[in-house]
């Protein structure tokens, strides 16, 4: 379902009930609802809720399903208004048996955005790193649009990491206008610019640059974090222990000797 439901479909939808947890840590409980997988439907449009506030579903067999709010749609009309919210299931909290209860926690994955240019093979080998850490790697272009701009798909991506990992490849030439027979390899300008959102957005310590050996730094941003992107792959220890440093939950890769 993707547009207005009508008054009929309504009454027969919202058979479950959902509890609302707010940023604020309000929470308001036993609002009727309906879950059809990545979408909740609710007719209580004078409800305040808006994208990052939580919904929680607890199922009859005891298990409580997370949802974190993505986008809110609000349908109003004469007979009766509802809001479809699109959402993203995180967690299981636990499961009741009849004699016991048993833990069956999952952790949500911490997500590391990718800011790359056009070496889709570094890319590629980052993201499948990151995955055997544990890690959930962001690729911009691999996103759904959702009818957004370029801009406003970054921005609502980008606010919902724990980490950026920056590749600063060999992609473009440039050089002083002064002296046009000095061009030097550096990154995409696209790069260079979400570099810095993320130093704004996250801080120095949770962004790490991953450099090619023969690209030229972006200046006025010394003292940040650069690793080789080494033919040996000593960046894969160097960045392993950024990302545990930061606090992201990583697992150990134990790499074979060459």
């Amino acid at each position: 379902m993707t547009g207005p439901i009508h008054t009929s479909e309504m009454d027969d939808l919202l058979t479950g009930k959902v509890s609302l947890i707010r940023k604020n840590g309000d929470r308001i409980d036993n609002i009727p609802a309906s879950v059809q997988g990545n979408k909740i439907f609710t007719g209580n449009t004078s409800l305040q809720m808006e994208e990052g506030d939580t919904l929680i579903r607890i199922l009859k067999n005891g298990i409580d399903e997370k949802y974190s709010i993505l986008n809110l749609n609000y349908y109003e009309d004469e007979d009766l208004g509802h809001i479809k919210i699109d959402v993203r299931k995180e967690t299981t909290v636990q499961e009741m048996t009849n004699t016991h209860m048993v833990s069956n926690t999952t952790h949500e994955t911490d997500s590391v955005f990718i800011v790359h240019g056009r070496d889709d093979s570094t890319k590629m080998i980052i993201a499948q790193f990151l995955k055997e850490l544990g890690l959930d790697p962001i690729i911009l272009h691999e996103q759904a649009n959702k009818g957004r701009t370029i801009i406003e798909k970054f921005e609502d991506h980008s606010s919902n990491v724990k980490y950026a990992v920056v590749l600063l490849t060999s992609d473009d030439l440039g050089g002083l206008m002064s002296e046009p027979t000095k061009q030097s390899p550096r990154a995409r300008q696209n790069v260079v610019f979400e570099m810095g959102h993320f130093f704004g957005s996250l801080g120095r310590q949770r962004v790490c640059a991953l450099l090619s050996p023969e690209v030229e730094r972006p200046s006025d941003i010394d003292g940040i974090l650069y690793i080789p992107l080494d033919k040996k792959d000593e960046w894969r220890d160097n960045l392993f222990r950024e990302l545990k440093a930061a606090g992201l939950r990583v697992k150990q890769v134990i790499r074979n000797s060459p």
